[in-house]
């Protein structure tokens, strides 16, 4: 698998920044990146995809605002997929 360059810009106020990108099947990845939607900071996880008639981000996914970024964050990290 090819890797791609993790791009970040700045246009007119608006941050979007990928921060990263799993892939889940060969048209489907799920994208993390930072941005100002709305004109409030958060982080964004969304699905990707790569077909012959569409790329682009799909409507499924979350959006995580600044303020609630912290807890977000707790909670993951007390995932412990050992005890499974």
């Amino acid at each position: 698998m090819e890797k791609k360059k993790i791009e970040s810009k700045k246009v007119e106020n608006k941050i979007e920044e990928e921060i990263g990108k799993i892939q889940i099947n060969e048209i489907t990845s799920v994208v993390i990146r930072v941005d100002d939607f709305g004109g409030e900071l958060g982080v964004n996880i969304r699905k990707w995809l790569e077909t012959d008639n569409y790329s682009g981000f799909t409507k499924q996914g979350v959006r995580i605002k600044k303020e609630d970024f912290n807890k977000f964050k707790e909670i993951i990290n007390t995932i412990d997929l050992e005890k499974y």
